[in-house]
């Protein structure tokens, strides 16, 4: 009696264990079976290709990548940690109050926004003069090719939107590496500098409820674009009217890079940002990867020649803080090169940088290169 239950459990073992594969074989054109890792899945090992001793952890790699019905197990346990036990399944992805989601950082690529935000990596003078120098050579270069330099900096989510950061952090440091660079730039040189977190603080203490970053994702929205670009487009003769002037149609933001990283970019869908239209003649258009040269048209288009390098925050910037511009050519900066420079001859060149990845300018050369030349921890 004890050995055939024993024997039906076994079977029951069994059962359970080998049906998910053929489950998974029949319903997996029906369900979720995306990559949202941000890296290559591991493929099958291939004997007399793969090194022996390597053969079995690149197997159980292989594996443990295609395990069936896995997106909907790291589902299951995202929600589980979310929603139960307020925390987060990445370490790179900090919880909020309210719902909102804040990056913690890479440390492969020497992001750390809660050092930002806290002060605790302020630049050394040797350092702060690097940069000044650096940033000096660049827009000496360019003068003498008769083309402007101006920096941009704009502000990582955490200092935009403190009030929802965990209590335990605290308010945010005054004195920060972005006001810190900003400060000594202003006192020490004659560069041209726009700090976007001046915009966007001086606004939201007088328009608190207009939402100007998204939720569940590292970027500022239309809105935050629109209002830290003002400055900029003015400087450049093209300003742009009060965002309560123009037109602004709620759409969704389908990214959600937050969310995406603990796995609920489909749970977490409750946010929305703005398209902006009716804030100039001009309208945009863009070369087929859209993130590369653009063009505008107008009654009476600017003739100068726009190139933009920085992180992906500019790509929300571009129609308003360069709007009626006849041409442009934007970048990321681990793309840019010399070449792309002689290439394009621009008459105006605008540097932008992320709070996070103010480190950059420790290796700014428009000769060499960008500083880092890799990716950013989260794209």
């Amino acid at each position: 009696m004890k050995k055939g239950l024993s024997l039906y459990y076994i079977c029951i073992l069994v059962i359970f264990l080998m049906l998910p594969g053929p489950l998974f074989m029949l319903v997996r054109g029906h369900i979720d079976t995306e990559n949202y890792e941000n890296r290559k899945l591991t493929e099958l090992p291939v004997i007399g290709v793969t090194p022996y001793d390597e053969w079995t952890s690149v197997f159980e790699g292989w594996f443990t990548d295609h395990l069936p019905f896995k997106n909907q197990l790291v589902k299951l346990g995202s929600m589980t940690e979310y929603y139960v036990f307020r925390t987060s399944v990445n370490d790179a992805v900090l919880l909020g109050k309210d719902e909102w989601l804040y990056y913690v950082g890479n440390v492969n690529v020497e992001e750390d926004p809660r050092s930002d935000y806290l002060g605790l990596n302020l630049f050394t003078d040797a350092e702060l003069k690097l940069i000044a120098d650096n940033l000096i050579s660049a827009r000496d270069m360019l003068s003498e090719r008769g083309c402007e330099f101006i920096v941009f900096f704009a502000p990582n989510k955490e200092r935009a939107y403190p009030e929802y950061m965990p209590d335990h952090y605290g308010e945010p440091s005054e004195r920060s590496r972005l006001m810190q660079v900003t400060d000594y730039l202003r006192e020490n040189t004659d560069l041209t500098v726009f700090n976007g977190y001046e915009t966007i603080r001086d606004f939201r203490e007088i328009n608190p409820d207009l939402q100007l970053y998204l939720r569940y994702d590292t970027h500022w929205n239309e809105q935050g674009a629109y209002i830290a670009s003002r400055p900029l487009a003015e400087y450049l003769g093209h300003p742009i009217p009060d965002i309560y002037e123009t037109n602004a149609a709620r759409e969704d933001y389908p990214v959600r890079d937050l969310a995406r990283l603990i796995h609920l970019q489909d749970i977490l869908v409750d946010d929305y940002s703005y398209h902006i239209t009716k804030y100039c003649d001009s309208e945009f258009t863009y070369e087929e990867d859209k993130d590369k040269h653009f063009h505008g048209t107008g009654e009476n288009p600017d003739d100068r020649k726009v190139m933009l390098i920085g992180d992906s925050y500019r790509l929300s910037m571009q129609p308003f803080a360069l709007n009626s511009f006849r041409e442009g050519y934007s970048e990321y900066y681990y793309n840019y090169s010399k070449e792309l420079l002689d290439r394009e001859k621009p008459d105006i060149f605008i540097y932008e940088s992320l709070e996070r990845f103010l480190n950059n300018l420790l290796n700014f050369s428009l000769d060499t290169g960008i500083g880092y030349t890799g990716t950013d921890g989260i794209k």
